[in-house]
């Protein structure tokens, strides 16, 4: 059982990899297609520690620190109405942003979206949470699909349909949390959901309850961010 348990806590710091993630872009929609390069299938970075490296592994083209000011005002996103802005104008000017990779097929953004909405009827989170999946790995038609299906949490969702965030940021693993400031300087860079301090509090439990619990824990952490 530590076994097991020990392995699925690997797999959940990894998150969603891009193993069969692709989904091609939607034909019934603007076109919106994409031709950049493949991304590496799967990501074994230490998600508590980005500045950690995998041989062979590339790596994002901003670290922790950084400022990113250039970078949000010259990529261009496109929001729920499809409408093409400026990835500037989804940051907030008084407080923390956090921008979330999520991708429509994986179990673990799909059990962290369920959570947030369950715990954002009741409590809201002090950052601006900005949701976003990319061409590569969603189509048109899956990205507004699950924008409407978790409208109630209180987010912006974007479509990052040049792949540029994608890119930048060697999306490798789902859900990615960037958390940056008013200033536009990059706070936090952290792969996959956090697991509780406490990991034998999940012994014995049914893998969708620790999900669930992980995903509470992820919640928890974005609070004190």
């Amino acid at each position: 059982m530590r076994f097991a348990l020990a392995f699925l806590l690997l797999i959940i710091s990894q998150s969603c990899s891009l193993i069969n993630s692709d989904i091609a872009a939607s034909q019934g929609k603007p076109n919106l297609k994409s031709t950049t390069k493949q991304a590496p299938d799967s990501t074994k970075a230490n998600p508590a520690s980005p500045a950690s490296t995998v041989p062979g592994e590339e790596q994002s083209k901003y670290k922790e620190g950084d400022n990113l000011s250039k970078f949000l005002r010259t990529t261009k996103v496109r929001d729920r109405s499809l409408k093409v802005k400026n990835l500037v104008d989804f940051v907030d000017q008084s407080r923390k942003t956090v921008f979330i990779a999520v991708k429509p097929d994986c179990v673990f953004c799909e059990t962290l979206l369920a959570t947030m909405q369950e715990y954002t009827s009741k409590t809201k989170l002090k950052q601006k949470i900005v949701f976003f999946t990319d061409a590569k790995h969603a189509s048109v038609d899956a990205f507004l699909k699950k924008s409407n299906e978790y409208s109630q949490i209180p987010a912006t969702w974007i479509y990052d349909d040049q792949n540029k965030l994608a890119e930048t940021f060697v999306l490798s693993a789902f859900p990615r949390f960037l958390i940056i400031d008013a200033k536009h300087k990059l706070v936090k860079d952290q792969r996959g959901l956090v697991p509780p301090a406490n990991r034998e509090s999940l012994k014995g439990l049914e893998i969708p309850v620790i999900l669930q619990k992980i995903s509470e824990s992820t919640i928890d952490w974005l609070k004190v961010q």
